[in-house]
């Protein structure tokens, strides 16, 4: 992986677990200026109604978003780290369980 993909995956995975906090920041009521911001930007045709189901809605969704993130991010550490320790498919298939 050229050096290019390794920094933009990186600020990839940084941006969507900034996104995930500012929907886990809409969750509740002292802070949610961050995500009434991002929906006033989209503007939709309805104002926005922060209820509680759509509060725990926006919670639930900004902490998969977040696990989204840093689960790439481990996987984008693996894929580096299998470049410089490259292992075959095969001799994983074949390692015996303690």
């Amino acid at each position: 992986m050229s050096g290019f993909w390794r920094k933009w995956l990186t600020v990839w995975c940084w941006a969507v677990g900034v996104f995930g906090a500012v929907l886990v920041c809409g969750g509740l009521e002292t802070t949610n200026g961050p995500a009434r911001l991002f929906f006033g930007i989209l503007n939709g045709p309805m104002p926005l109604d922060l209820n509680a189901q759509m509060r725990f809605s926006l919670a639930v969704m900004g902490a998969v978003t977040i696990g989204w993130s840093i689960t790439l991010a481990a996987v984008i550490q693996a894929a580096i780290l299998l470049e410089h320790f490259p292992i075959s498919v095969k001799r994983l298939s074949d390692r015996k369980e303690l």
